[in-house]
């Protein structure tokens, strides 16, 4: 596993608590965290394809592949990377009733959202606040949570934005 005092890990956990020691955040966040669930970015995408067209099909296509991709490399990092959550490696760490058991980096709930985002946001400029918003949120409920470090969730919204701005251009290549 690891675990390096390194001055990086230690900006790392002084972050964390920072945003995790606030408990009464648990309740929305236990909220907000979900819009970076598989049901609620696969169902919503699923449905913009199959009843939109013009741009939010395109965005919704590019989004759709981001999603997918970003998943996949999710998994072989986490398998590749053995990070304890930090509820597992932090005393003071406060944490949802059912924690995960699986490692922690880098945050699938916030690439997941993230990777959703982005074509919406590179597509639809007058809306993107909402859509970073949204992901942002998704990211910092993950750290209130106790589920992830801030390095996890950046690495996440790092995934997500990459993935969902290569997608959105290709998709867009594609598509004219």
């Amino acid at each position: 596993m690891i675990i390096n005092k390194s001055w990086l890990y230690e900006t790392d956990c002084q972050l964390f608590y920072l945003i995790n020691k606030h408990n009464r955040l648990m309740l929305p966040m236990q909220y907000i965290t979900h819009l970076g669930s598989a049901p609620l970015t696969i169902i919503p995408l699923l449905s913009l394809l199959l009843l939109t067209s013009g741009d939010m099909f395109t965005a919704s296509i590019a989004a759709m592949a981001a999603l997918i991709t970003s998943h996949l490399i999710v998994m072989v990092v986490k398998h590749r990377t053995p990070r304890y959550r930090p509820y597992v490696s932090l005393k003071e760490a406060y944490v949802v009733k059912k924690p995960l058991k699986d490692h922690s980096f880098p945050s699938g709930h916030t690439t997941a959202a993230m990777a959703a985002c982005t074509p919406f946001i590179l597509m639809f400029p007058a809306y993107s606040i909402l859509f970073f918003i949204t992901s942002f949120l998704v990211g910092i409920s993950r750290i209130s949570l106790g589920l992830h470090y801030p390095s996890d969730v950046m690495a996440g919204w790092g995934l997500g934005f990459v993935s969902g701005v290569f997608f959105y251009a290709a998709v867009v290549a594609l598509m004219s």
